[in-house]
């Protein structure tokens, strides 16, 4: 799921070699990170220093993202596969299908971090 201006994220899907689970990473604009938090997995005290960083980041001047992940279930994997096939088929409106297939799958996320870059052209 490519990053753009619009999205300010950008997520991937893989398969853990380790435990064979489906696990999505996202990285994107804090604030477009925190509202896409499961809220049932917000540590408040992880937060509040993830929040600290961010502001002291900021105020330097770097560009800030935070991190998160889900573990996606086959079920929800295989139905998502076939919204996106289904969307892809659709040459006048491809780019809003899929618009929102990623905003509905890009949900209940667990923060991992966050990091701050200088933006450099």
């Amino acid at each position: 799921m490519e990053f753009n201006s619009d999205r300010k994220r950008m997520s991937i899907l893989l398969k853990d070699p380790k435990d064979g689970k489906i696990k999505m990473f996202t990285k994107g604009a804090d604030s477009i990170i925190k509202e896409r938090l499961d809220p049932n997995q917000i540590n408040e005290k992880v937060m509040e220093s993830t929040d600290d960083f961010l502001n002291r980041a900021s105020v330097k001047g770097l560009r800030t993202l935070l991190m998160a992940m889900k573990v996606i279930d086959e079920e929800s994997f295989s139905m998502f596969n076939k919204e996106v096939a289904s969307a892809e088929k659709d040459v006048l409106n491809r780019d809003k299908l899929l618009e929102g297939i990623f905003d509905k799958f890009e949900r209940d996320l667990v923060l991992l971090g966050a990091t701050a870059v200088e933006d450099r052209l």
